[in-house]
């Protein structure tokens, strides 16, 4: 049984069943106005005209700054050309490294693999 922040609480299938009963709503035309959508299918909502193209309001609202977006992060959630789902965050997976001891090694950009990747920090020590 998993406790949610809200209080509530989730026995296994769930989950499961939560997705199957939004997804129907939605496919009926009797889901609701918003909804956290990340485990639902977009792409076939989208394919079937369910959901509608944000891009229209975000261009029109006069409150929201699109400098405070990050546009190209927003790109990645796009389908067929429009904004139909809206991320509530997003992150970045990077690596970090010290670089003066990168610099000494010899990566090439244009030929390296990850087998090389995963062999560089067994060289410092």
């Amino acid at each position: 049984m998993m406790n949610t922040s809200s209080g509530e609480e989730w026995k296994p299938g769930d989950f499961e069943n939560y997705k199957e009963t939004m997804a129907s709503a939605v496919l009926s035309g009797k889901g609701v106005d918003i909804v956290e959508a990340g485990s639902l299918p977009i792409g076939e909502f989208v394919g079937k005209q369910l959901l509608v193209n944000l891009d229209e309001y975000i261009s029109k609202d006069s409150e929201l700054k699109k400098d405070d977006l990050q546009l190209n992060a927003l790109e990645a959630f796009k389908h067929n050309g429009g904004m139909y789902a809206m991320p509530e965050g997003y992150f970045i997976r990077a690596f970090i490294g010290d670089g003066d001891i990168l610099g000494e090694e010899s990566l090439d950009d244009r030929n390296w693999t990850w087998m090389k990747w995963r062999r560089l920090p067994h060289t410092f020590f």
